[in-house]
């Protein structure tokens, strides 16, 4: 497994996802994307954390709260369900 840009280790990595998911709803998956995973930002094609500070984009996968929010917010996202 290759850990994502930002993580000086595997062990850093798995605290900060130990961490993550001691505050979420259990079942939650964690997942990284953008830069901190292809090592450069989309717009900026900079490196990763290169003269500048770099944040994580994290998606936050469970299925619960997808239902719960498509639920709360039916008219505005005109979901159907059937």
């Amino acid at each position: 497994m290759r850990i994502p840009y930002g993580f000086s280790s595997l062990e850093d990595y798995n605290k900060f996802t130990a961490e993550m998911k001691a505050m979420l709803p259990e079942g939650t998956e964690i997942y990284f994307q953008g830069s901190s995973v292809t090592g450069v930002g989309h717009s900026s094609g900079l490196s990763f954390d290169y003269n500048r500070t770099s944040d994580f984009d994290i998606a936050l996968v469970n299925d619960d709260l997808f239902f719960i929010s498509a639920l709360e917010n039916n008219n505005r996202m005109k979901i159907e369900f059937k």
